[in-house]
């Protein structure tokens, strides 16, 4: 199978680790399964994954900090992350998108949910699973790198989390057009529930305010959702 067929289960639970490995091979993945103990960014990049499914609350991955590593670190960063955990807390969700991560699924996971969101987050991700070459989205001063995950204003790195990089990113990759809030969910969040969704203007809010005089570009689209507005 390709690379892009391989999927990384990092988890203590072995009735979970057989229910991913049943549903996920059925259609067609490479399931590979790797200890708590050896997870850490260079065991995970010599596995080569297209994206790393784990539980945060495993007992030797040190939950939000595991999460973190893996985006702070170049070899995993843009390796698509899928949470299936027990663990539900909104505060907890939240950080977890804040950081990155792809889609936080609630145990016990639907097969048919989860093999439907694999395959759509798949989709989204170029070939391989990584960013094939640094590029960057500029406009007027603004400064979306794509390589470094990072925004920055005339050469100032405004600090924008993983998931407001992703959603002006979004918004700048289509000068002019209208992105739903339906929209910068499914593709920048990944989760459809209605807490994520709830958020969306939140996340807007922020990235305004990291703007600064800038912000006049991020247009609301009444009744609609957002857009990156050139004729501000």
């Amino acid at each position: 199978m390709s690379t892009k067929e391989k999927l990384l289960v990092i988890d203590k639970d072995d009735w979970t680790i057989d229910q991913l490995t049943l549903h996920l091979s059925r259609d067609g993945f490479q399931v590979c399964l790797m200890d708590t103990e050896h997870a850490y960014p260079g065991e995970i990049k010599g596995h080569e994954p297209a994206m790393i499914i784990y539980d945060i609350a495993a007992q030797g991955l040190g939950g939000l900090k595991f999460c973190e590593n893996l985006k702070d670190d170049p070899r995993t960063r843009s390796i698509p992350q899928v949470i299936v955990s027990e663990e539900g807390q909104e505060n907890l969700i939240l950080k977890c998108y804040d950081l990155g991560v792809d889609a936080y699924l609630k145990k016990p996971v639907r097969a048919r949910e989860l093999v439907a969101r694999v395959k759509a987050i798949l989709r989204r991700v170029p070939s391989g699973g990584h960013l094939e070459a640094p590029s960057t989205i500029y406009f007027r001063g603004i400064e979306v790198d794509l390589s470094s995950f990072r925004v920055r204003s005339e050469g100032r790195d405004l600090g924008f989390t993983i998931t407001e990089f992703k959603i002006l990113r979004l918004l700048m990759s289509k000068l002019d057009v209208i992105f739903s809030r339906e929209d910068i969910l499914n593709e920048c969040i990944g989760d459809r529930n209605s807490l994520s969704k709830r958020n969306i203007d939140v996340h807007i809010k922020s990235i305004r305010e990291k703007l600064g005089a800038q912000r006049t570009y991020i247009e609301t689209v009444r009744g609609v959702g957002y857009k990156f507005s050139t004729h501000n």
